[in-house]
């Protein structure tokens, strides 16, 4: 806000527009969390224009400026302002991503399927294949055609897939087990209603204060331990030597203490 407030303040049509919004924590949100899962500048964009349009809708209604000709650039503006703050905000997340991007291309490129053990035990394999087959176009009392693809069979491991997609499926992996064993403990704890769909959980209202307890302490618990170096020695394990000589250096760890995520406001909503 602060930015867009001086860049207002200096004549910018775009930051004046984007306050007429009141923008918050929700605008923001989507794209830190989105960017270590490979989101790009576009992704942002999108992003941008989703919640301009829905805000407007909320507060100065459907003939404000999101809606209207020339709102795209002001998407880019603000797009902007949020890649580049969030990227310097995750940048050891980053650097994570790009080496976990290069690995997996590498794998790609020898046609080799990755795999690596999660915390909670459970194999994981990536493999992302090109498929060849034939196309058969059918006509059946229509003049619209339907199309079929036939012997679609896999021919190759699609090395660009096998790279954007290591970054995505290693924390996925992370989050499958924090809910693996946010589920044992709150069982434990007597906890018998439990929904969860990938880093989300849902409970009845009674239950709730339980629930949250049980994400930030088995959270803070696994995450006092190291698991980059176990996976990436894993991953590296596999690839033949000369390969592993020509990946760029890992990234160092943070020091992030876990235990924070106890007392964190915004860590469980």
């Amino acid at each position: 806000l602060a930015e867009l407030r001086t860049d207002a303040a200096a004549g910018n049509g775009h930051a004046a527009k984007w306050l007429q919004l009141s923008p918050d924590r929700t605008l923001a949100k989507p794209v830190v969390m989105t960017l270590p899962y490979s989101a790009t500048r576009l992704t942002v964009v999108d992003q941008c224009c989703a919640w301009a349009r829905e805000r407007a809708m909320d507060t100065v209604g459907r003939d404000s400026w999101p809606f209207k000709r020339g709102a795209m650039v002001s998407h880019h503006y603000m797009a902007t302002i949020l890649y580049r703050e969030t990227s310097a905000l995750i940048a050891p997340a980053k650097a994570a991503m790009s080496w976990f991007r290069k690995v997996g291309k590498a794998a790609g490129k020898l046609g080799l399927a990755l795999r690596w053990t999660s915390p909670s035990g459970v194999p994981v394999i990536q493999e992302y294949w090109d498929y060849s087959g034939v196309r058969v176009r059918l006509y059946h009392l229509s003049s619209v055609p339907m199309d079929l693809l036939t012997n679609h069979q896999p021919t190759r491991l699609n090395a660009k897939r096998m790279g954007n997609g290591l970054s995505p499926n290693v924390i996925h992996s992370l989050d499958g087990s924090h809910m693996a064993a946010v589920t044992i403990e709150a069982h434990a704890a007597g906890l018998r209603n439990l929904g969860g769909i990938h880093d989300c959980f849902a409970t009845t209202p009674a239950e709730m204060a339980t629930l949250r307890a049980t994400i930030r302490s088995t959270f803070a618990g696994m995450y006092a331990r190291d698991w980059f170096t176990p996976i990436a020695d894993e991953l590296v394990s596999q690839l033949p030597s000369d390969v592993q000589a020509k990946l760029p250096p890992r990234p160092s760890l943070g020091g992030f203490d876990s235990q924070l995520v106890n007392n964190a406001d915004y860590f469980v909503t």
